[in-house]
């Protein structure tokens, strides 16, 4: 039975528990329900502009909610989804990258090697 304020756990059809919900975790790396992606690459930019660069070369804008100042420079997993066309206006110059719904992102190591 559901009650407010309890946290359901649809897996069990019970209340989670405490220890179940007071602990985030990053799911980056691991498969999603959702229609979310990971991507691997190099971010660089500025605030309000950051891109991934896979090992490609391929760029992406990135788009998030969260600070990633403190991930410029580094080699990142990053969970997302690939923005519709259209849905949001871009600058001239950031028109033909795609962008990616940045939903986690993390360090997978410090400083980027060059793009092949």
């Amino acid at each position: 039975m559901f009650r407010p304020g309890c946290i359901f756990n649809p897996a069990t059809r019970e209340p989670a528990s405490a220890s179940q919900s007071a602990t985030p975790q990053t799911d980056v790396g691991k498969p999603t329900d959702t229609d979310e992606q990971v991507f691997k690459g190099c971010v660089g930019g500025t605030k309000d502009n950051f891109t991934l660069t896979d090992e490609t070369g391929k760029q992406f804008r990135l788009h998030s909610d969260k600070d990633i100042t403190e991930h410029v420079g580094e080699n990142v997993e990053v969970r997302g989804t690939i923005k519709k066309e259209g849905a949001d206006s871009q600058a001239t110059a950031t028109k033909n990258m795609q962008q990616i719904d940045v939903a986690d992102i993390k360090t997978v190591s410090k400083g980027c090697s060059a793009a092949k």
